[in-house]
C-alpha cells in the first residue's frame, strides 16, 4: 500500500526529470579509474604485523581468566522468579507501548 504523499512525489520527480549534458566526462572518468589498487602489498604487510603482535602478546592466557571468571560467577546466580520475569515483561511491554504511541503522534 503506497503513501499518497509518495505517489505525488514520485509523479512529480517524473514529470519534471532533467538531463546534465556532460559531454562524456563521466565515461572518461569511469575508464581511468584503476581497477585494482597498486598498493595492496601495504595490506598484507599490515596484516603479518597484526598477527606477529598478537601472538607476541599471547593474549590467550587473559581471555581463558576471563572466561573462567565469568563462567564461576554465572554459576552463583538464581533463577529469576515468575514475578519478576512478568514484572520485567510488563514494563518492556509499555515502554513499547508508550514508544509507539509517541512515533504514532510524532507522524499526525
Amino acid at each position: 500500500m503506497n503513501d499518497p504523499f509518495d505517489d505525488t512525489l514520485h509523479a512529480y520527480f517524473k514529470q519534471h526529470k532533467t538531463e546534465i549534458a556532460d559531454d562524456g566526462f563521466s565515461k572518461k572518468i569511469i575508464h581511468k579509474l584503476p581497477l585494482t589498487p597498486k598498493h595492496t602489498w601495504i595490506l598484507y604487510v599490515a596484516y603479518l604485523l597484526g598477527l606477529v603482535v598478537f601472538f607476541a602478546l599471547n593474549p590467550f592466557y587473559a581471555l581463558l581468566s576471563q572466561v573462567m571468571d565469568f563462567v564461576t560467577k554465572i554459576s552463583f546466580f538464581h533463577a529469576p522468579t515468575t514475578i519478576s520475569v512478568f514484572a520485567f515483561l510488563s514494563v518492556c511491554f509499555l515502554f513499547g507501548l508508550f514508544v509507539k504511541i509517541s512515533f504514532d503522534e510524532s507522524i499526525v
